[in-house]
């Protein structure tokens, strides 16, 4: 993610409500999930029908739209992701060209408080994104996914977890917005990131000739000081394995690897 849409996520934690469990229908609704460059992808509904596609965000607040998109929508729009409402209360604008990626234009960004209020499957490599009403427990029929892998749960939004880097842990977040893995200075010197590819464990399943990128943002030092080793999560993690992930259950669970 770049420096315009860290700075976007940090200021959307602070305005997107906790997780409620309220969803209409109370069914679980499937839509197609793509991916460009690394970013993950769903298509949103205008309520005139259009089909506008928007990344998938686990680590912004709110929704957030283009200028562009913002003007062409108006005053009183309404979206939807796959028949589900999204907020656009307290969404956030960003200029077109910091949702530009590898030749493609994105209208917006879906955030945590469309996707808290769900238990999701998150998977690629089927091209499907599952959101489901929280049970009493998350199961998914028919995946093999490993054990949970317990998160922190920050303003209803921010997902913290503990992963490890070439043997030493971490703590960090989990951003599905943000398409690569990045740690912050003293991550990268610790775990000796410099020398090529990294291993990368989240809980029992573990992910190898990761490559890791450097980043100094401030979202990232308010989770850790400069003196503390931190880990952003992107989706780099999603694009051969299937993820579930649950804000009301504060859990993630990984394919077995």
């Amino acid at each position: 993610m770049n420096r315009v849409l860290l700075a976007a996520a940090c200021a959307a934690a602070s305005m997107a409500a906790p997780a409620d469990g309220q969803v209409a229908g109370g069914v679980a609704t499937e839509v197609p999930l793509r991916v460009h460059d690394g970013r993950l992808y769903v298509p949103v509904r205008t309520a005139g029908g259009a089909e506008l596609h928007f990344v998938l965000s686990t680590g912004t607040g709110v929704t957030v739209l283009t200028e562009t998109t913002a003007r062409n929508l108006g005053e009183g729009a309404a979206l939807t992701l796959g028949g589900q409402s999204v907020p656009l209360d307290g969404s956030q604008t960003l200029p077109d060209a910091s949702l530009v990626t590898a030749g493609k234009a994105f209208a917006g960004m879906i955030g945590a408080n469309t996707l808290n209020r769900f238990d999701l499957l998150i998977d690629v490599p089927g091209g499907k994104l599952v959101l489901r009403p929280p049970g009493p427990s998350v199961q998914w029929s028919g995946v093999r996914l490993s054990e949970p892998v317990r998160l922190q749960v920050f303003h209803g939004i921010a997902l913290g977890l503990e992963v490890e880097l070439n043997g030493t842990k971490y703590g960090g977040l989990l951003d599905l917005g943000t398409a690569a893995v990045l740690a912050n200075a003293r991550a990268m010197a610790d775990a000796k990131l410099s020398a090529g590819p990294a291993t990368l464990r989240i809980g029992d399943t573990t992910f190898t000739d990761v490559s890791i990128g450097e980043t100094d943002h401030p979202v990232v030092r308010r989770f850790a000081g400069n003196d503390t080793g931190f880990v952003l999560v992107g989706a780099h993690i999603a694009l051969d394995c299937v993820l579930s992930l649950s804000w009301v259950h504060r859990e993630l669970r990984t394919c077995v690897k």
